[in-house]
Protein backbone atom coordinates (compact mmCIF):
# COMPACT_ATOMS: atom_id res chain seq x y z
CA UNK A 1 0.00 0.00 0.00
CA UNK A 2 1.48 3.23 -0.92
CA UNK A 3 0.32 6.77 0.47
CA UNK A 4 1.52 10.12 0.07
CA UNK A 5 1.31 13.26 1.81
CA UNK A 6 1.94 16.35 1.19
CA UNK A 7 2.26 19.16 4.01
CA UNK A 8 2.33 23.17 3.64
CA UNK A 9 3.75 23.13 0.67
CA UNK A 10 6.91 21.12 1.52
CA UNK A 11 6.61 17.77 0.04
CA UNK A 12 7.43 15.46 2.19
CA UNK A 13 6.21 11.64 1.81
CA UNK A 14 5.71 8.33 3.02
CA UNK A 15 5.11 5.06 1.94
CA UNK A 16 3.86 1.80 3.60
CA UNK A 17 5.85 -1.05 2.29
CA UNK A 18 5.64 -4.08 4.22
CA UNK A 19 7.04 -3.24 7.60
CA UNK A 20 8.82 -0.10 6.86
CA UNK A 21 8.17 3.41 6.47
CA UNK A 22 10.23 5.33 3.69
CA UNK A 23 10.07 9.07 3.86
CA UNK A 24 11.43 11.62 0.69
CA UNK A 25 11.72 15.23 1.02
CA UNK A 26 11.49 16.47 -2.31
CA UNK A 27 11.67 13.64 -4.31
CA UNK A 28 14.63 11.96 -2.49
CA UNK A 29 13.88 9.01 -0.35
CA UNK A 30 15.62 8.60 2.87
CA UNK A 31 14.83 4.49 4.35
CA UNK A 32 14.71 5.53 8.13
CA UNK A 33 13.55 8.46 10.07
CA UNK A 34 17.25 9.55 11.38
CA UNK A 35 18.35 9.75 7.87
CA UNK A 36 15.54 11.90 6.89
CA UNK A 37 14.92 14.00 10.13
CA UNK A 38 18.79 14.95 9.09
CA UNK A 39 18.07 15.82 5.91
CA UNK A 40 15.44 18.05 6.82
CA UNK A 41 17.99 19.47 9.13
CA UNK A 42 20.50 20.10 6.83
CA UNK A 43 17.96 21.47 4.31
CA UNK A 44 16.74 24.28 7.06
CA UNK A 45 20.29 24.96 8.16
CA UNK A 46 21.37 25.91 4.17
CA UNK A 47 18.66 27.66 3.42
CA UNK A 48 18.80 30.04 6.39
CA UNK A 49 22.92 30.59 5.56
CA UNK A 50 22.04 31.43 2.27
CA UNK A 51 19.82 34.00 3.01
CA UNK A 52 21.11 38.11 2.92
CA UNK A 53 20.35 40.36 5.83
CA UNK A 54 19.17 43.66 4.67
CA UNK A 55 21.04 46.63 5.80
CA UNK A 56 18.52 48.32 7.67
CA UNK A 57 14.90 46.99 9.14
CA UNK A 58 11.70 47.93 6.51
CA UNK A 59 9.66 48.87 9.20
CA UNK A 60 9.81 50.07 12.72
CA UNK A 61 7.56 47.60 13.61
CA UNK A 62 8.33 44.03 15.74
CA UNK A 63 7.12 40.83 14.55
CA UNK A 64 5.41 38.19 16.82
CA UNK A 65 6.02 34.91 14.81
CA UNK A 66 3.38 32.30 16.26
CA UNK A 67 3.16 28.50 14.96
CA UNK A 68 2.06 25.44 17.66
CA UNK A 69 4.32 23.46 19.05
CA UNK A 70 5.72 20.18 17.89
CA UNK A 71 3.89 17.71 20.45
CA UNK A 72 0.59 19.62 19.30
CA UNK A 73 1.18 18.95 15.69
CA UNK A 74 1.67 15.81 16.60
CA UNK A 75 -1.04 15.27 18.46
CA UNK A 76 -3.32 16.53 16.19
CA UNK A 77 -2.01 14.59 13.58
CA UNK A 78 -2.84 11.03 15.95
CA UNK A 79 -6.21 12.38 16.72
CA UNK A 80 -6.94 13.54 12.76
CA UNK A 81 -6.24 9.85 12.72
CA UNK A 82 -8.62 8.71 15.06
CA UNK A 83 -11.17 10.90 13.43
CA UNK A 84 -10.98 9.84 10.37
CA UNK A 85 -10.25 5.81 10.74
CA UNK A 86 -11.95 5.36 14.01
CA UNK A 87 -8.84 4.27 15.52
CA UNK A 88 -5.96 4.97 17.34
CA UNK A 89 -2.86 4.92 15.09
CA UNK A 90 -0.13 1.64 15.88
CA UNK A 91 3.14 0.48 14.86
CA UNK A 92 4.54 2.37 11.22
CA UNK A 93 1.32 4.50 11.39
CA UNK A 94 2.13 5.89 14.86
CA UNK A 95 5.56 6.19 13.72
CA UNK A 96 4.49 8.33 10.69
CA UNK A 97 2.03 10.54 12.43
CA UNK A 98 5.03 11.22 14.74
CA UNK A 99 7.51 11.94 12.20
CA UNK A 100 5.95 13.50 9.52
CA UNK A 101 4.94 16.79 11.85
CA UNK A 102 7.83 16.71 13.64
CA UNK A 103 9.78 17.59 10.34
CA UNK A 104 6.68 19.62 9.13
CA UNK A 105 7.38 21.67 12.31
CA UNK A 106 11.28 22.04 11.75
CA UNK A 107 10.38 23.79 8.21
CA UNK A 108 7.89 26.09 9.82
CA UNK A 109 10.01 27.64 12.39
CA UNK A 110 12.86 28.10 9.60
CA UNK A 111 10.21 30.55 8.07
CA UNK A 112 10.81 32.92 11.44
CA UNK A 113 14.80 32.28 11.78
CA UNK A 114 14.88 33.13 7.93
CA UNK A 115 12.74 36.72 9.32
CA UNK A 116 14.82 37.14 11.79
CA UNK A 117 17.88 36.77 9.65
CA UNK A 118 16.29 38.57 6.77
CA UNK A 119 16.37 41.21 9.10
CA UNK A 120 12.72 43.19 7.73
CA UNK A 121 11.77 43.89 11.43
CA UNK A 122 13.10 45.30 14.04
CA UNK A 123 13.12 42.72 16.09
CA UNK A 124 11.17 39.38 15.69
CA UNK A 125 9.74 36.87 18.22
CA UNK A 126 8.93 33.62 17.72
CA UNK A 127 6.20 31.99 19.72
CA UNK A 128 5.36 28.84 20.59
CA UNK A 129 1.51 28.33 20.76
CA UNK A 130 -0.30 25.47 23.00
CA UNK A 131 -2.97 24.90 20.40
CA UNK A 132 -3.90 24.29 16.79
CA UNK A 133 -6.40 27.00 16.83
CA UNK A 134 -4.59 30.16 18.15
CA UNK A 135 -5.36 34.14 17.12
CA UNK A 136 -2.89 36.22 18.61
CA UNK A 137 -3.59 39.91 18.38
CA UNK A 138 -1.87 42.84 17.06
CA UNK A 139 -0.70 46.27 19.14
CA UNK A 140 0.97 49.53 18.45
CA UNK A 141 4.34 48.31 17.59
CA UNK A 142 4.02 44.32 17.23
CA UNK A 143 2.85 42.79 14.14
CA UNK A 144 1.75 39.23 14.11
CA UNK A 145 2.30 36.37 11.78
CA UNK A 146 0.53 33.15 12.57
CA UNK A 147 0.01 29.79 11.46
CA UNK A 148 -3.94 27.88 12.70
CA UNK A 149 -6.02 24.79 11.56
CA UNK A 150 -9.10 24.91 13.86
CA UNK A 151 -10.21 21.49 12.03
CA UNK A 152 -8.49 18.76 9.96
CA UNK A 153 -7.15 20.09 6.10
CA UNK A 154 -8.39 24.46 7.49
CA UNK A 155 -4.85 25.17 7.97
CA UNK A 156 -3.67 28.66 7.50
CA UNK A 157 -1.24 31.41 7.53
CA UNK A 158 -2.47 34.83 8.89
CA UNK A 159 -1.06 38.24 9.55
CA UNK A 160 -2.58 40.97 11.85
CA UNK A 161 -1.58 44.55 12.32
CA UNK A 162 -3.16 47.71 14.70
CA UNK A 163 -3.36 49.15 11.03
CA UNK A 164 -4.93 46.58 8.51
CA UNK A 165 -6.46 44.27 11.06
CA UNK A 166 -6.06 40.42 10.66
CA UNK A 167 -6.44 39.19 7.07
CA UNK A 168 -5.28 35.89 5.02
CA UNK A 169 -1.11 35.50 4.38
CA UNK A 170 -0.94 34.29 1.40
CA UNK A 171 2.69 33.56 -0.57
CA UNK A 172 3.65 31.63 -3.56
CA UNK A 173 4.18 27.84 -2.55
CA UNK A 174 4.74 26.80 -6.46
CA UNK A 175 8.73 27.24 -5.48
CA UNK A 176 10.82 24.09 -5.21
CA UNK A 177 12.73 23.07 -2.43
CA UNK A 178 13.60 24.68 0.97
CA UNK A 179 15.54 27.37 -0.59
CA UNK A 180 12.63 28.31 -2.78
CA UNK A 181 9.48 28.26 -0.14
CA UNK A 182 12.07 30.65 1.93
CA UNK A 183 12.28 32.93 -0.40
CA UNK A 184 8.49 33.08 -1.68
CA UNK A 185 7.72 33.36 2.15
CA UNK A 186 10.40 36.60 2.62
CA UNK A 187 8.97 38.03 -0.77
CA UNK A 188 5.31 37.86 1.27
CA UNK A 189 6.63 39.16 4.52
CA UNK A 190 8.42 42.16 2.95
CA UNK A 191 5.32 43.28 0.98
CA UNK A 192 3.39 43.59 4.05
CA UNK A 193 6.21 45.08 6.15
CA UNK A 194 6.22 48.00 3.56
CA UNK A 195 2.00 48.15 3.45
CA UNK A 196 2.20 48.93 7.34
Amino acid sequence: MKTKIIISGITMAFILSGCAATYSLDGVKYDNKESFHAAVENQKTSAVAKIQPLQKPLTDRNLIFAIPKAEVLVAASKQNFAKIEGRQPMGIAAEILENIPLANHKLSVVYGDAIEKRGIYQSVRQVPLESMDSTLQPTAKDDVLYYTEPTIGSGQWFYASSKHGRQVFAFDRSKPGVDGKISAFLDAVQAQAIRE
